[in-house]
């Protein structure tokens, strides 16, 4: 007998009919949903030890992600949870409560530390996420394998948290407001945010909309759009271009 080794795209619906005996997935925090990884692992269902490996650095955390999935599930079966003799997890990872500026900490998610991935590197690294919110999450996802509540921050979490409330409608009328309107065509929000100084704050009142066609594609990348829409977060418009006059 004989096989064949060769390297598929990321596209799922290029990878249904194979009879696959050994899988390697890379960088599955990539995949926008389980599609790819579902046909994979259907292909192996005439193979009697068929050999999947999954290799990933951390994904933020998003509605729809495979890695999410696989990495939880790991860990279950790592920590005892469920028993699974055919599944072998092995995680490398910093802990959320971690210091993840202390190079030893780097060790814990690092193993091959000083050989594939230089100390001096991650130094650097460290130093720009720390200089620069918007590359702390990228630090933490790619070099110590932590979840991040987002991809690319832009300001910490506590302060965006801090930030959140009711805005009494009728308390600000009459109240100098600022507004900016940012417009899409297809697949992108269109959003409008007013801006109302009341006393030393500042209250936003945002509105989003999306078309429908754009919001079905969106869900099937991982971007929980109808999620939204149906918990009255966004607003959809007919058809698969935004409608003007409905803003």
């Amino acid at each position: 007998d004989y096989g064949i080794y060769r390297v598929i795209s990321s596209d799922s619906l290029t990878a249904h009919g194979f009879n696959t005996h050994v899988a390697v997935v890379d960088e599955l925090h990539t995949q926008p949903n389980s599609d790819l990884v579902d046909a994979i692992e259907t292909s192996t269902g005439a193979r009697r030890q068929p050999l999947i490996v999954y290799i990933t650095t951390s994904d933020f955390e998003r509605e729809g992600s495979v890695c999410n999935q696989k990495v939880d599930y790991a860990i279950q079966v790592r920590d005892g949870v469920i028993g699974v003799p055919t599944f072998l997890p092995v995680i490398y990872k910093a802990d959320i409560d971690d210091d993840w500026t202390d190079e030893k900490v780097w060790e814990k998610a690092n193993p091959n530390i000083g050989v594939s991935v230089k100390r001096e590197y991650l130094r650097k690294a460290c130093k720009k996420a720390q200089d620069s919110p918007t590359f702390e999450n990228e630090f933490k996802r790619l070099h110590l394998n932590i979840r991040t509540q987002q991809d690319v921050r832009w300001i910490q979490m506590d302060k965006w948290n801090a930030c959140n409330g009711l805005v009494d409608v009728e308390a600000i009328r009459g109240c100098a407001c600022y507004g900016g309107l940012d417009l899409s065509s297809t697949k992108d929000l269109s959003s409008l945010v007013l801006a109302f100084e009341q006393n030393d704050k500042v209250l936003l009142l945002p509105k989003f909309w999306i078309p429908k066609e754009g919001a079905r594609d969106r869900q099937k990348q991982g971007i929980p759009y109808l999620t939204w829409a149906n918990q009255g977060l966004i607003t959809l418009t007919e058809g698969n271009a935004i409608d003007f006059d409905v803003i």
